[in-house]
């Protein structure tokens, strides 16, 4: 008998002992059936075994009582973090994809999710899980995880990817690939990463829509040209040495073409770049950098400036920073002499040896130390071109990544100047109440273990910051009110609103005089009570983030932008979601949006009375509130009411 046999047959045994277990016994004999049915699971030779078993395990009750329960209450975008969560978690959730797998093809059925239902389930979990069925982690990942639990996870989608149609994975893929570059991310390493496995794993067909979209995307990194793509960096310098202006014009109108409907930079358009700038040939640097009219002008007046920065800062290892500087010269920052002044400092500094360490560490390939400040440099530009593309990564650190947003856009030295003292020093200095706290004397932020998945700017600041409002967060607690009252004002600076309100009550930790946070919502940002006022700074709000079924998961900051009618009338709040990823399910229909309800790149979107329905906190601006107050119809006061407390409302007594 052989060792696999025998462990079927031991798999077999306990299987029986799960279907005839008692409800005290259930629990530990379930146990000792998915350790037994994890050494299969090992095994790439043994999934069509289990899948075979599938029926009978369904029918043994396994998943009575789990969160895998019910197929239909399942949710794709769940799936990658209990498969992170290791045994008995990643256990479960195998067998529950090989149960859907079962279902798609009629082998079990289902009285609530039928084939068309579970296939389009498995397909979105597949591009959602790209770097773990391909084995593509970072680092970090490859030490949290044994390579048992990624052989399981590899061996099982492998299988059931043999089994589906692969044409609704490469359009799912397409899909979202679409949506996230819509969003003009300045952190493209995860789209990079899937953009690298669609590369090397799957085959186009270019007869098809969604795999020419993929193809797009991949000459995007991949080079959008023949001679890009299949020459190495240095074979690409020496043909631009001997290449015609014809030749040339058709490399910097492809790499500008390819920038332009992606978002994505390719490692040969610095290359390109480079060559244009050692010949000062100001009309085809122009079209490479996609810049006409007001742009054109601001590179022509610039000139000098622009040449430095490709000549002497620019890096492969952050081709990213081309889009920053392209947005850069069509916003016209150059001419704002302070932020040029700033700019031009941050050429001339040396980086403390502790944060070139941490840039150099944080781009997860071979990167040098002394590669660290042209890193640096590229990604100022791109937080500067694209204020509205910052995420927090996996830490914690919502409120400095809005605060990033902020200063991009509306004070770009001060910006500037807290990259240059984080990167000299290694340390930030904010004035809170009368005291000065720097972050190199405080011990701890919100971030407890920092992850630097992060853009290269944000590698700098966000421990620093996220040490700094922390602290001022717990000093302005046990007041009475909601210390953010204090804190924003104090750390983003004078564009906050003088006025605030929460409905949170943190002494009793109860909501309270909610009728009155709605109207001061609605009276301060509602173009029908407050008198059509846009707004003209970002507006730090705090939200009660929900699951899909609504229930509270907790309290996330972002940022109001504007207010305005959609394309199609529909009265919308368009805010900044440091969250990585603006598309989510907050449960109750509520499904904030990026892209098809006029959102600029980088914004979301949701109805107005459903973003009012999960923020708690606002800052607002007084002059003439009270009166518009009482202009808010009791109806809307009582929806908006009705939607939380069917919600996050649930968790909390109302006074």
């Amino acid at each position: 008998m052989t060792i696999t046999t025998n462990v079927r047959e031991i798999a077999q045994e306990l299987l029986q002992d799960v279907k005839s277990a008692s409800d005290l016994t259930r629990e530990e004999k379930t146990y000792r059936f998915l350790s037994q049915i994890e050494r299969l699971l090992k095994e790439p030779t043994e999934i069509e075994y289990i899948y075979q078993m599938i029926p009978e395990i369904t029918a043994s009750g396994l998943f009575k009582g789990t969160p895998w329960e019910k197929p239909k209450g399942l949710i794709p975008r769940l799936v990658g973090g209990t498969l992170k969560a290791g045994s008995p978690t990643s256990n479960y959730e195998l067998l529950s994809e090989l149960r859907l797998l079962a279902i798609f093809e009629g082998r079990i059925t289902d009285d609530e999710l039928g084939p068309p239902e579970a296939e389009d389930f498995i397909e979105e979990v597949i591009v959602l899980n790209l770097d773990l069925i391909f084995g593509s982690l970072s680092e970090s990942d490859r030490v949290e995880f044994s390579k048992g639990e990624l052989k399981k996870i590899k061996n099982v989608f492998e299988f059931i990817i043999q089994r589906i149609e692969i044409d609704g994975v490469k359009k799912g893929i397409a899909e979202e690939l679409k949506l996230i570059t819509a969003q003009r991310p300045v952190f493209t390493e995860p789209i990079r990463s899937i953009i690298a496995l669609v590369h090397e794993f799957i085959q186009l067909d270019l007869s098809h829509a969604p795999d020419r979209e993929l193809e797009q995307f991949s000459d995007a990194i991949y080079g959008p040209t023949e001679e890009s793509s299949r020459m190495t960096l240095d074979e690409f310098a020496t043909f631009l040495k001997g290449a015609s202006r014809e030749e040339k014009l058709k490399q910097a109108e492809a790499f500008a073409e390819s920038m332009k409907k992606t978002g994505l930079v390719c490692r040969a358009h610095i290359i390109l770049l480079r060559n244009l700038a050692q010949e000062k040939d100001l009309e085809f640097l122009q079209t490479a950098l996609d810049l006409k009219d007001f742009g054109a002008i601001e590179l022509e007046r610039h000139l000098d400036f622009v040449l430095t920065i490709i000549n002497d800062y620019s890096n492969v290892f952050y081709a990213q920073g081309v889009l920053g500087l392209s947005n850069v010269l069509k916003n016209g920052l150059f001419s704002a002499s302070s932020a040029q002044h700033a700019l031009r400092h941050l050429l001339s500094i040396r980086l403390n040896p502790r944060v070139q360490r941490h840039l150099a560490n944080s781009r997860n390939e071979n990167v040098t130390e002394n590669d660290a400040h042209s890193i640096l440099i590229g990604g100022t530009l791109s937080l500067l071109g694209n204020p509205l593309g910052v995420g927090q990564g996996m830490n914690p650190t919502c409120q400095s990544a809005r605060g990033l947003s902020l200063w991009s856009q509306f004070s770009p030295e001060k910006l500037i100047n807290l990259i240059i003292t984080a990167a000299v020093e290694n340390n930030l200095r904010f004035r809170f109440e009368g005291d000065v706290l720097e972050s190199d004397q405080l011990l701890k932020g919100l971030a407890t273990t920092f992850d630097d998945s992060l853009d290269p700017v944000s590698v700098v600041l966000v421990p620093h910051l996220d040490k700094v409002y922390n602290e001022m967060m717990k000093r302005a607690s046990y007041r009475g009110e909601d210390p953010h009252k204090w804190v924003n004002p104090a750390f983003y600076g004078h564009w906050i609103p003088n006025g605030f309100i929460s409905a949170y009550n943190y002494l009793t930790q109860s909501i309270h005089l909610y009728e009155n946070f709605v109207r001061t919502f609605y009276a301060a940002f509602h173009p029908s009570f407050n008198g059509g006022k846009q707004i003209i700074y970002p507006v730090p709000t705090g939200l009660f983030i929900t699951n899909s079924r609504g229930e509270m998961l907790g309290f996330h900051a972002v940022s109001i932008l504007r207010v305005d009618p959609d394309p199609d009338g529909v009265m919308r709040v368009y805010f900044l979601n440091p969250n990585n990823e603006g598309r989510q399910n907050w449960g109750n229909g509520v499904l904030p949006t990026v892209h098809g309800h006029g959102e600029k790149p980088g914004e979301s979107s949701l109805p107005f009375d459903q973003f009012t329905a999960r923020s708690y906190a606002i800052h607002f601006q007084t002059t003439g509130i009270e009166e518009r107050k009482l202009k808010v119809k009791p109806e809307i006061v009582e929806r908006v009411t009705q939607w939380s407390k069917e919600s996050w409302g649930k968790k909390y007594i109302w006074t």
